[in-house]
């Protein structure tokens, strides 16, 4: 008797308007992501870098999947070191979960694209002063990012204190 209450639940879920509404409008949401990341096909990450040099447009490309990522960067040493003077681009329509083999091939080019580009940005905004950190220390470890402390030991808001091996560098 309870599962034939939970078959009818079940079905009559499934065929209510506002299912099929949700579905048809996830199905639009898709084909429009799909039409706004197909720039990507065609997109060359040093050609882009160039352009915006040119126009004194400094971005960081981030894309989307379980969190955000801003690739070569990262989360924290964007906020904390270059939000203030670079702007930071989403690729509309990334994500962990593609919806067809031509989605998961454009998300895979939207990274390649991200990781090269912010590569690129990130070594002109460290050598132009465009960083509020000093750039030989963010960035070039793996292990240091990981180690960034921030409150009771920084002397203002703004400072990173940063600590390897018991040492500390500034």
């Amino acid at each position: 008797m309870k599962l034939l209450i939970a078959l009818i639940l079940v079905a009559s879920f499934l065929t209510s308007p506002s299912t099929t509404a949700q579905t048809s409008a996830t199905s639009t949401t898709i084909v429009d992501n799909l039409a706004d990341m197909r720039w990507l096909k065609a997109a060359n990450p040093e050609t882009y870098y160039r352009e915006d040099i040119a126009k004194r447009q400094f971005r960081f490309f981030e894309v989307l999947g379980y969190s955000s990522e801003i690739h070569e960067v990262g989360k924290l040493n964007y906020s904390r070191c270059y939000a203030a003077k670079i702007r930071l681009d989403r690729i509309d329509g990334t994500t962990d979960m593609p919806r067809s083999l031509e989605h998961g091939e454009l998300n895979n080019k939207a990274s390649v694209f991200a990781q090269a580009y912010n590569k690129l940005m990130k070594n002109y905004a460290d050598s132009h002063g465009l960083s509020n950190c000093r750039a030989e220390l963010i960035g070039t470890k793996p292990w240091i990012q990981s180690r960034i402390t921030c409150g009771a030991k920084a002397k203002t808001r703004d400072w990173l204190v940063m600590t390897m091996q018991g040492q500390l560098l500034l």
